[in-house]
């Protein structure tokens, strides 16, 4: 599996699968969560910045161990495809959440908190 996805390459020095990984989700969020993506933008938190500890732990980091035996077997069947959408379909689930951070001193600190720990584990 790891072979035949080249998920080997997602841990090599110079990271050129999570690279790739990243800016699909990328050009998904611009077509999907637009808003969300404009709002990473305004705040200067990049996607690559924000998004690659669950790309590299898929997700398992922070979630129970039911909800990270369900991962896996969907990734497993599914493949990468499953990680991108199941990243979108989380911020459409949190878009009002992610959509209340104001613009002040500690709002870009708060949502890369929310968005790199915090949402996965609600």
């Amino acid at each position: 599996m790891m072979i035949h996805l080249k998920w080997r390459k997602l841990y090599k020095l110079d990271t050129p699968k999570l690279l790739q990984l990243l800016e699909r989700l990328k050009k998904k969020m611009k077509k999907e969560v637009e808003d969300i993506y404009n709002r990473l933008v305004e705040y200067d938190l990049p996607v690559e910045g924000v998004f690659a500890p669950y790309f590299l732990t898929l997700f398992l980091y922070s979630t129970p161990i039911q909800v990270a035996e369900k991962i896996i077997d969907c990734f497993l069947h599914e493949g990468e495809n499953f990680l991108l959408d199941m990243t979108v379909k989380m911020l459409r689930m949190k878009r009002s959440k992610i959509m209340k951070f104001v613009d002040d001193d500690f709002s870009a600190f708060h949502l890369q908190n929310y968005l790199s720990k915090q949402m996965v584990e609600e």
